[in-house]
């Protein structure tokens, strides 16, 4: 069994505008859920963002399955499938384009993202509404096609997402 951690963090530091929003963290995390629990406010998407490369660390190093995030962001981002608070749909897109779209983002060969689309629908008992415009679709619909962007990862699937509406 993989003993590595899933995140390891080393002094962590994040600051904006001059003000520190993660504060020399270091801690070790493995398992297979993980959960940030914490008030608003307290830096779990700051975390996170950071993880996925969206924020720069002031200072401290981070790793994912021992990536580093400033080495080798790239690897890291192949290993995360991440979904938004917010939807995020391109206008006209369906739910084919748009999760085989994803694919690509997430450095998936068009093909390859195709294939990965289809079986990620297929797996839902929405498939029959792919071809529908994702915006015109029903909310709870629209969720599932953003859920289906988190089937990317290369390897060790893991998805992030922040609380959902509703939830």
């Amino acid at each position: 069994m993989d003993t590595q951690p899933v995140i390891e963090l080393q002094g962590l530091e994040v600051r904006f505008c001059g003000r520190v929003i993660l504060d020399n963290l270091t801690r070790s995390v493995s398992g297979q859920a993980i959960g940030l629990l914490g008030p608003n406010g307290a830096g779990k998407s700051t975390l996170i963002n950071t993880l996925l490369g969206f924020y720069q660390p002031s200072r401290g190093t981070a790793r994912i399955f021992g990536h580093d995030i400033r080495m080798d962001l790239r690897r890291v981002r192949s290993l995360i499938g991440y979904m938004p608070e917010n939807e995020a749909f391109i206008a006209g897109m369906n739910a084919v384009e748009f999760v085989r779209y994803m694919g690509e983002l997430s450095g998936l060969p068009p093909d390859a993202a195709l294939e990965r689309a289809h079986q990620a629908l297929r797996a839902t008992a929405s498939w029959r509404s792919t071809r529908t415009a994702c915006g015109s679709s029903s909310g709870s619909r629209r969720q599932s096609y953003t859920d289906r962007r988190c089937c990317f990862s290369t390897s060790r699937p893991m998805a992030w997402t922040p609380p959902r509406a509703g939830a």
